[in-house]
């Protein structure tokens, strides 16, 4: 793995020094093991390396073949490299044990230059590759299916920029960036913490990420000329909801043996770490699915698996009540007795909050930072991993939308809908007894359900009418939160749409990427593949729901492999950031200076209604050390926004996002 960076002059021109300089400065503020470039007239290409597996250590980015005029730089981490490296002995020439001896950069190479583009239904892992093709006039800049690794471009006054990150690539930009007013008032038209409503887009004018199986193709005129790109594509290669067909076994029995092949399999391909394995680990069915199968599989060789889990300051009296847990530390050590390699690791963050110190995030991610509630805890224990040297974290981020996901009343609405009214009638009552809830209540919750799904998204947000109204934002918000699904009664098609939500992986997977490049670990998700996502869309909702169990498939598919404690509590659900508010309260006279100012900064007027935010410091100020969540949440994601406002001109024209946090 590694981060990416380069320039192309379409007309053939030398890269100027400066620009050069630039990708150096900005790039030597990630934790990399070493950097290679590649030059020549109208071209610079960087690769800075991350020793993450053994095969890294020598594996060779950027990559050129003078004689077909290829150059390829990669950021990679392959899942698929046995299947890779038969395939490659069958249809090359070459012998198995040349191939497996070649990094991933250098196995991608040859797939793309024996199978062509094609290559992106051949490749499985985490990875984002630029390609110039000289012999087909063109550029290519690929993501994985996910787009577990991200990628940036510009194409501007004939050249093209292009960057794992945004750091690089908005210092390239140099007096050309500005921020692009949609991206931000779309994000800001809600208080959750999705950043992204729109595809491809990023933060500034002109700069665009590469959507979750997607590739950029930009076609060049026949010679340099200067002139601009004769066409630019955006070509999907790869979407789960358009033809993922359902399967169809003979018995339960098979699809469970299915679905645990499947995910032991996601998990095992990704077990490469040159160092140690890390993992964030909750007392939820995600993380712990992908704990227990790591710590499973890493036992075999008497490997540890260093676990992480947030859990509330010292002094706060957290909620011990049977439907939620504030403090997850006794289901985390149910996995400790299950699995003694796995080495638990506790987090209380100190006295940082999210209000603390906003800049330092807003440098990590070179944007405004919208998930701030969780990040002051992410960063505490990213430092942590990054002093035990991890190579590799886990995580189960998505587990909800994919192995664990399955609720009682989107299985009665699919069954109705397919005229399977008494299947739908015994799971339903199957659910009240084991749940003990009654059958009026749960009715009376699926119609109110069925009835929300048509009302109009009103969600509290400051954006100015003006800038609704541009863009039309009220709309873009009930169509983003009309097909994401999950909601409690969607259709099979709605379903299929929370499994695969591109725009939320596409945040995800910049968050990981950044955080992969300051801590030194890679961030994989084995609940968030290719081959898990087809898995998921194709089960039939039995899968899911059964005997009135929901988010069955991992509760009895995993069971001998989960503890049982976790898998068999019908009722626990975590909270993550559970101490924000006491914590916020607690260091109030620390932070509340710079939350005013952040506040009040006159850039904020641009895009908000300042009447609004008036009302808003009142609030905070009537109940200074006793604000509660929904208060201190909204004051949370519009302190880091006035932070990022009324210091952008000094992040682009001072420091060029060189002095990030390391």
């Amino acid at each position: 793995m590694s981060a990416i960076a380069g320039i192309i002059d379409f007309s053939g021109k030398e890269i100027p020094e400066h620009k050069i300089s630039l990708i150096e400065e900005v790039s030597s503020n990630f934790r990399t093991d070493r950097t290679d470039t590649y030059s020549e007239p109208g071209l610079f290409f960087s690769c800075s390396h991350q020793y993450f597996t053994n095969e890294a250590v020598n594996d060779v980015s950027p990559i050129t073949d003078d004689e077909k005029n290829v150059i390829f730089n990669a950021d990679i981490f392959l899942y698929n490299r046995k299947e890779l490296i038969e395939k490659l002995a069958r249809d090359t020439e070459l012998t198995p044990s040349e191939i497996s001896s070649k990094g991933d950069c250098e196995l991608a190479f040859l797939v793309y230059m024996h199978y062509g583009i094609d290559f992106v239904n051949i490749l499985n892992g985490a990875y984002s590759i630029v390609i110039r093709d000289k012999r087909e006039h063109c550029v290519y800049i690929v993501t994985d299916y996910v787009s577990c690794r991200h990628i940036a471009y510009s194409v501007t006054d004939g050249m093209l920029y292009y960057s794992t990150t945004l750091h690089v690539i908005s210092a390239l930009m140099e007096e050309k960036l500005a921020i692009d007013e949609e991206w931000l008032c779309a994000s800001y038209m809600d208080f959750t913490p999705d950043t992204e409503k729109r595809p491809g887009k990023s933060a500034y004018k002109g700069v665009y990420r590469v959507e979750p199986g997607h590739y950029i193709k930009i076609s060049l005129p026949d010679t340099g000329s200067g002139t601009d790109p004769v066409n630019i594509d955006n070509v999907v290669y790869w979407d789960p909801r358009k033809n993922i067909k359902k399967i169809k076994l003979s018995s339960d029995e098979e699809y469970g043996k299915l679905f645990r092949n499947t995910f032991i399999n996601s998990v095992k391909r990704m077990l490469r770490a040159r160092n140690r394995y890390g993992v964030l680990l909750s007392g939820g069915l995600d993380s712990s699915a992908v704990a227990s199968v790591a710590a499973m599989e890493l036992a075999k060789s008497d490997t540890k698996l260093y676990s992480y889990t947030q859990v509330p300051c010292s002094d706060y009296k957290f909620d011990t009540s049977v439907l939620h847990r504030e403090n997850e530390t006794e289901a985390v050590l149910y996995h400790k007795k299950k699995y003694p390699n796995i080495e638990c690791k506790f987090i209380t963050s100190g006295d940082h909050t999210p209000f603390s110190d906003p800049e330092k995030y807003i440098k990590r991610f070179a944007q405004p930072v919208k998930p701030i509630i969780n990040s002051c805890y992410f960063y505490s224990i990213d430092e942590e991993i990054k002093n035990d040297g991890i190579s590799i974290v886990f995580n189960g981020g998505t587990g909800n939308s994919t192995i664990s996901y399955g609720n009682i009343t989107s299985y009665v609405c699919q069954k109705n809908r397919q005229l399977h009214f008494i299947r739908s009638f015994r799971e339903a009552s199957a659910f009240c007894r084991l749940y003990g809830v009654s059958k009026p209540r749960l009715l009376k919750f699926y119609f109110s359900s069925k009835i929300n799904k048509f009302k109009k998204i009103d969600t509290p947000n400051f954006i100015k009418p003006e800038f609704k109204d541009r863009y039309k934002l009220d709309k873009m918000l009930n169509k983003h939160f009309s097909r994401t699904g999950g909601g409690d009664a969607d259709t099979w098609r709605e379903w299929k749409g929370f499994v695969f939500r591109p725009l939320q992986i596409q945040h995800m997977a910049y968050h990981y990427t950044c955080q992969s490049l300051f801590t030194g670990a890679i961030s994989l998700d084995p609940t968030m593949t290719k081959d898990v996502i087809e898995l998921c869309m194709g089960l039939p909702v039995d899968c899911f729901v059964r005997n009135g169990k929901e988010r069955r498939a991992v509760r009895d598919y995993l069971k001998g492999i989960v503890c049982d404690e976790v898998l068999d509590n019908l009722f626990f659900f975590g909270v993550q950031a559970s101490d924000f508010t006491f914590r916020s309260n607690k260091y109030w006279d620390e932070i509340k200076d710079s939350l005013y100012a952040n506040l009040n900064a006159k850039e904020l007027d641009e895009y908000l209604e300042r009447q609004k935010i008036e009302k808003l410091i009142e609030e905070i100020k009537e109940k200074e050390y006793n604000n509660e969540k929904p208060t201190l949440n909204t004051a949370a994601l519009l302190n880091t926004l006035g932070c990022y406002l009324r210091n952008y001109k000094k992040y682009i024209e001072v420091d060029k996002w060189t002095k990030t946090v390391k």
